[in-house]
């Protein structure tokens, strides 16, 4: 009951419609990421309404799907009228309609009758392999499947519908349980140097290791790392946000240390956030059925 009503959370966003009507095929299907060397997040190529090629980043700090308008245009994505304001990272806040996609493909993956957001981004100071707006795959999607593994080695992503993940083993991963937050994003626990245990969003759309809000600095005894740091201009999807830089001794997942953690703050209101800067050096898997995240050393 506890898992229905966590993944219950994750369709705020649409409503309470479904992530989708139909899945294509539903054994394991290796989708290509993109290689970028100014991102870690994982990047594919994918078509909406069977037209043009256009990058998608899996992300699964995003609590809904999310197209720019300009690609929502092109394919055809047709509008429900629904419409509202939604902010996106980094304040980026505009105008936002309900739309339905009859087909979205990865390769030989189809996910059909997908409702996302379609989004007015603005301009955006974005890598070219992002494009000129960013469209995104979010939670609702991904926890469709039975699990999703981000292979950053091997520069894939396995998309898995039906079947069941086989565990590796235990001395060589580490099992965090996976937790949904009201919002509808995923969360994973994290003990800090003072022994403090929080919950922090894993967020595959994120290019740095660690995020946190000067509040969370301030309330585990980390600020002061913080004043030596270096400042850093992030950009995001048609916003920017100065911060700084620096590292952390360490923190621990799943009773396993993991040293000199680089850390980004800034004015932001996410209070603790992991990325794809730390999972990349893992084959992470997201298994949905059992509500876990595995980080698999190799």
């Amino acid at each position: 009951m506890v898992r229905h009503q966590q993944r219950a959370s994750m369709l705020r966003a649409t409503s309470g419609l479904k992530p989708m009507l139909e899945v294509q095929p539903r054994t394991p299907v290796a989708v290509p990421m993109v290689r970028d060397a100014n991102h870690t997040v994982p990047i594919v190529r994918a078509r909406l309404n069977r037209g043009e090629l256009f990058p998608l980043v899996l992300d699964t700090g995003g609590n809904h799907t999310m197209i720019g308008r300009r690609r929502a245009e092109a394919s055809k994505v047709e509008i429900m009228g629904a419409h509202g304001q939604v902010t996106t990272a980094f304040g980026n806040r505009n105008n936002t309609q309900l739309g339905i996609v009859g087909e979205l493909a990865l390769g030989s993956l189809a996910m059909r009758g997908m409702p996302v957001l379609v989004h007015d981004f603005g301009k955006s100071a974005l890598s070219p392999a992002l494009g000129g707006e960013l469209n995104v795959l979010g939670t609702p999607a991904l926890a469709a499947f039975s699990h999703v593994t981000f292979d950053y080695r091997r520069q894939q992503v396995v998309f898995d519908y039906a079947g069941r993940f086989v565990p590796p083993p235990r001395e060589r991963s580490l099992r965090l349980p996976l937790s949904v937050t009201r919002e509808g994003h995923l969360s994973v626990p994290v003990t800090f140097p003072n022994g403090s245990t929080r919950q922090a969003l894993v967020d595959t759309g994120y290019d740095g290791v660690l995020l946190m809000s000067e509040a969370s600095l301030r309330e585990l005894d980390l600020l002061r790392f913080a004043t030596g740091g270096r400042p850093v201009r992030a950009v995001g999807p048609g916003a920017e946000i100065q911060g700084r830089v620096f590292f952390i001794p360490g923190l621990r997942l799943d009773g396993r240390p993991i040293p000199n953690v680089e850390t980004w703050t800034g004015p932001l209101q996410e209070p603790l956030l992991l990325g794809s800067g730390l999972l990349r050096y893992f084959r992470t898997t997201f298994d949905f059925r059992t509500m876990d995240l595995w980080l698999e050393l190799e």
